[in-house]
């Protein structure tokens, strides 16, 4: 039997690196194709700007994806003193226990803060809702019942509302030196709450599983 379960995944394996290699010959051949057309003007897709690899164009055409490469240089300096700072903070967690979770507390709302600004309130908001429904409701079919509720309640009006861009947050700010309290951040939160949304049931659910 063990032999049969190691003979299926090698063959998963290689069925999944032959997909790979397909795909990407695929989009190499579509995309070679693609290039002859926009040079030869057969084709116009606003967004598209010349590349600097083998000459195939980028799309900076979503605004997301753009916004990721202009602070890529800065995520990839984040990412090397994140975890070199996170290696020391686990090291001395041994003389002082609870400073490696004191680190990513402080680093993880710092990078939110950073990200979405004055409005990361509708964040740890709507995250402490989420927390509090499944620590209260626990094994309770209210908790997956109510968890789905509040969180596709919170996608739709908070698309329609654009984040809740025309709401006061100066009375929650107001502890804030001005500079923080005014500070917008990258992008609105609303922009990645499907992704958020997606977690924040998965938490839940697994806790209602669990208990």
């Amino acid at each position: 039997r063990f032999v049969s379960v190691v003979s299926q995944e090698w063959f998963l394996l290689v069925l999944t690196v032959l997909y790979l290699v397909v795909l990407f010959v695929e989009s190499w051949f579509r995309m070679s194709y693609l290039r002859n057309d926009l040079r030869h003007g057969f084709v116009h897709i606003d967004g598209l700007r010349p590349g600097w690899l083998f000459d195939v164009p980028q799309d900076l055409s979503d605004h997301q994806w753009r916004t990721l490469r202009n602070f890529f240089p800065a995520l990839f300096v984040g990412l090397i003193v994140h975890s070199t700072l996170s290696w020391a903070a686990f090291k001395l967690d041994s003389v002082l226990p609870g400073v490696h979770k004191l680190f990513y507390i402080v680093t993880n709302c710092g990078f939110v803060f950073f990200l979405h600004g004055r409005n990361c309130v509708w964040v740890f908001g709507i995250c402490l809702v989420s927390y509090s429904i499944g620590r209260v409701f626990g094994s309770s079919r209210l908790n997956p019942i109510l968890t789905w509720c509040w969180t596709i309640a919170v996608l739709f009006l908070s698309d329609h509302y654009k984040g809740f861009a025309g709401v006061d947050l100066s009375p929650v700010l107001s502890l804030l030196p001005s500079q923080l309290a005014s500070y917008r951040g990258v992008y609105g939160w609303h922009v990645q709450y499907n992704l958020s949304m997606l977690r924040l049931i998965s938490f839940n659910i697994d806790l209602y599983w669990r208990l």
